[in-house]
């Protein structure tokens, strides 16, 4: 696998271990965000490779704007009720930050390539029956958000 793709990988990971830092914490966000770049993303104890720092804090700001925005399309497409906040702290930090790269205005990868990341994630951490889940809900949240679906 190219560096380029470890490293964007692990900024992915990252970015769902900071999210569920600030969900678990409520820390604010500002502070997650520069303890992970000033201490986390340059460890080799936490990464295999340096994570991608640019779609890290390009991603995170994303999130930190639009927050109650995310979260509420998150609400709308799920399935009749279902609640966010009743979902696993993992799972919720997941499709955060899957949707937050969704919602990047210059996209570090196709919306099929970040939804696969994120799914994978979700595999990892939750288990094949989650990772349909995210699956389904990201690319409905690509859908909404008029991001293609297809690799170009």
């Amino acid at each position: 696998m190219p560096l380029a793709h470890q490293q964007a990988r692990c900024a992915r990971l990252a970015l769902v271990q900071a999210f569920f830092q600030v969900n678990a914490t409520k820390e604010i966000p500002a502070f997650v965000r520069e303890e992970f770049l000033t201490h986390r993303l340059n460890s080799r104890d936490d990464y295999p490779v340096e994570p991608n720092a640019s779609l890290f804090t390009t991603v995170f700001d994303v999130f930190s704007k639009e927050r109650d925005a995310i979260d509420t399309l998150l609400q709308e497409l799920l399935p009749e009720g279902s609640e966010l906040h009743k979902h696993e702290p993992v799972l919720i930090a997941i499709l955060r930050a899957g949707s937050a790269e969704l919602m990047t205005p210059h996209p570090f990868a196709p919306a099929p390539v970040v939804i696969a990341e994120y799914v994978n994630l979700t595999r990892g951490f939750c288990g094949d029956k989650q990772a349909s889940f995210t699956n389904g809900l990201l690319d409905q949240v690509a859908r909404r958000l008029n991001r293609p679906l297809t690799k170009e």
